[in-house]
């Protein structure tokens, strides 16, 4: 009976569930077995294949441990129907996160739809990269602290440590950690759980730092050193800056004008190419040399590709627009040669580090045309981001001071800020970096509302009714 009862007080999310499994079973039967990203999907499946890890090879070790346990199965199919099943468990948790704080179930259902159905959402759980996996394990570590009213020692301590697992999955999460102490502190939990979460947190990744030691690696300064070096390679003007003889010679080789417009070329190629991955510190005094001598045009370079997280149909130029479209469902991949190709490329069927041949992949068929249409249509990141921070920025305004609510929703929306602007300072706009704010925009935006929505009740916003007392505290 209370089973039955709460299939119909939660009928409209099973609904969008259920559609949501369709639209992914009809994806992984038109791409099969998996979609390759030129670069860093093979990188992590040779790295599945080796003995032991190499730090520099990935740009995190998290994904790659995970392939290892997962290569016993042979088959990327199995990969990407677990992501495919994470990203659904991962919007539902959100959901119930959302209605036990009283928000309302219409409301929770809207703001769980981007993460059923946006394009880039379900595009990104069927390759094989470890997208889907961060944002499950930083949005596990965040549910930990936000779910109790005052998150205590054992949840603190949990979140430490799966904050620490995103972490090693992708290293550019400190900013997200530091929030999160920042959190802690503001809701006053006491020294104990504080400690436990910087604790939890801490020793393994003293741990992994030491297990690198010198050795290049996207957790030291190595990888952001380069992308540094290559964020600003689009714009400086070596006659402007002052320049050892060695610095000279990374100067770009086009002239201002004719430079690329996707900037992570210059990490890999052109002068670059001749600076040791164990010794490029020398990329990094470059580029800070290049910002001091022209601020205005890195802000004008950062404006511009900060503007496609946030302002949907901006383009930045025809390489970036490329890109762009490997992260779109396409029609067919046949007749698209890796690594020229503006679509995704597919796996091997078997467990090796080689993309697939374009020329075996399947012409077009209805559903693939279907599913590309829709993956054009279905872009919400932009618009679902903008309307968060805007909505945290108005409930800011109008929380009442010390509230949870008030510090939940602002912690949501700075680790949305902190998950979307920093890889563009330091290296470019890629769809894929701003993806995971997604889903920390759609919590934020789900609590501001219920909050601007309640502003004129006889409770104040922060002492509302959690759950009605007579219905479960979520789904049972």
């Amino acid at each position: 009976m209370k089973a039955w009862a709460t299939v119909r007080r939660h009928w409209a999310i099973l609904i969008l569930l259920a559609l949501a499994v369709v639209l992914r079973v009809l994806i992984m039967a038109a791409y099969q077995p998996a979609f390759w990203f030129y670069g860093d999907s093979g990188a992590f499946i040779e790295s599945s294949i080796r003995s032991g890890l190499d730090p520099y090879d990935v740009g995190g070790l998290g994904y790659s441990v995970v392939l290892k346990v997962l290569k016993v199965t042979g088959s990327f199919a199995v990969v990407v129907a677990l992501q495919h099943l994470l990203g659904l468990l991962t919007a539902l948790a959100i959901y119930t996160f959302l209605y036990r704080r009283g928000v309302r179930i219409w409301l929770a259902c809207l703001a769980t739809a981007p993460l059923l159905f946006d394009s880039l959402q379900v595009t990104l759980e069927h390759y094989v990269l470890g997208e889907t996996m961060f944002v499950a394990l930083s949005v596990t570590a965040i549910l930990l602290l936000l779910w109790p009213k005052k998150p205590g020692l054992v949840a603190c301590a949990l979140s430490g440590f799966v904050i620490m697992l995103a972490w090693f999955t992708r290293p550019s999460t400190i900013p997200m950690v530091i929030i999160m102490l920042g959190f802690l502190a503001i809701r006053r939990v006491g020294w104990r759980p504080l400690l436990a979460f910087a604790i939890a947190f801490a020793i393994p990744y003293v741990a992994v730092q030491s297990w690198i030691g010198d050795r290049p690696s996207a957790f030291g300064t190595s990888y952001a050193n380069r992308a540094l070096y290559a964020r600003v390679s689009s714009f400086v003007d070596c006659d402007r800056l002052t320049l050892t003889e060695a610095e000279r010679r990374l100067c770009p080789l086009e002239p201002l004008g004719q430079r690329h417009d996707r900037t992570d070329y210059y990490g890999w190629n052109g002068p670059a190419v001749q600076v040791p991955k164990n010794d490029n510190e020398i990329l990094r005094t470059f580029a800070r040399k290049a910002i001091a001598a022209q601020p205005a045009d890195y802000a004008q370079v950062v404006l511009r590709d900060l503007a496609p997280h946030f302002i949907p149909g901006r383009h930045i130029g025809p390489e970036s627009d490329c890109l762009r479209e490997k992260w779109s469902l396409p029609a067919t991949i046949k007749g698209t040669p890796v690594p020229l190709a503006c679509t995704p490329a597919l796996t091997q069927n078997t467990w090796d580090n080689e993309f697939a041949d374009d020329k075996d992949a399947p012409a077009a068929t209805g559903l693939s045309t279907f599913l590309a249409g829709y993956g054009k249509v279905m872009r919400t990141v932009p618009i679902v981001t903008s309307l968060a921070l805007l909505l945290a920025l108005v409930a800011a305004i109008r929380f009442r001071r010390g509230s949870r609510d008030a510090a939940d929703t602002i912690t949501l929306a700075l680790i949305t800020v902190s998950l979307v602007i920093p890889p563009v300072l330091v290296a470019m706009y890629e769809a894929r970096y701003g993806l995971p704010a997604l889903v920390f925009a759609s919590m934020s935006a789900g609590l501001s509302w219920r909050h601007l929505s309640k502003a004129g009740s006889s409770h104040p916003a922060g002492d509302q009714p959690q759950v009605p007392a007579t219905e479960p505290a979520g789904i049972a």
